[in-house]
């Protein structure tokens, strides 16, 4: 058998980045204090209920006090 990848044609490779993440956490000050004081990432406000955290120019994390209706989850998109 021949190689099955001239068979084929090549795919094109989608490249995909991370958006936002969704955090459920238990105290806001002590996790904006580790992201922001101990992991460097920036601290860019509230959008309620989250309080956003900047990662990088195309990544956020959103934190949510816990019991905020909605669940943990991770949101990507295709990069052009």
């Amino acid at each position: 058998m021949e190689n099955a990848q001239q068979d084929n044609p090549p795919h094109k490779m989608q490249r995909v980045t991370i958006d936002h993440l969704i955090l459920k956490i238990n105290d806001v000050k002590s996790s904006v204090h580790f992201y922001v004081d101990v992991m460097g990432f920036k601290l860019e406000g509230e959008q309620s209920p989250f309080t956003v955290i900047r990662v990088n120019d195309d990544f956020v994390i959103q934190l949510a006090p816990w019991g905020t209706e909605g669940h943990e989850h991770l949101i990507t998109r295709e990069i052009q």
